[in-house]
């Protein structure tokens, strides 16, 4: 079972996700991505983008309505990754010593896993 603490906190991050998302397309992540789209041409790589965000946001809401079933978990400890995931923004911009696109938003991430992650091995020693 997923605990209160432990929903409230995935629940807090979803409006994140969507506002970093909206800041990386905003300052042109896709154009710079190592990752996933940076490889693409800019005609591609826009609107594959969009399509990536907009999959992403309507899988966080799937996840948030079935919150309590059994596959859930397993589905958290997937956004828990991708909370640690977005630390790579910080990385590239401690590397560029300025701003990378999506960094500023990025910046709440590691708090987010700090406190998710604290949360997931309290319930495993419980």
């Amino acid at each position: 079972m997923i605990s209160i603490r432990l929903r409230n906190i995935f629940l807090l991050s979803i409006p994140l996700f969507v506002v970093h998302g909206i800041e990386e397309y905003l300052t042109g992540f896709y154009k710079v991505d190592d990752i996933l789209f940076g490889h693409l041409t800019e005609s591609v790589a826009q609107p594959a983008f969009i399509i990536f965000q907009v999959i992403w946001w309507f899988l966080l809401l799937i996840i948030a309505n079935q919150i309590n079933q059994k596959w859930a978990f397993k589905a958290l400890i997937i956004v828990g990754i991708t909370y640690m995931l977005e630390v790579h923004h910080l990385i590239h911009a401690l590397i560029a010593k300025g701003y990378y696109p999506g960094a500023t938003t990025a910046l709440l991430f590691p708090f987010i896993a700090f406190f998710f992650w604290k949360e997931i091995i309290k319930r495993s020693t419980d």
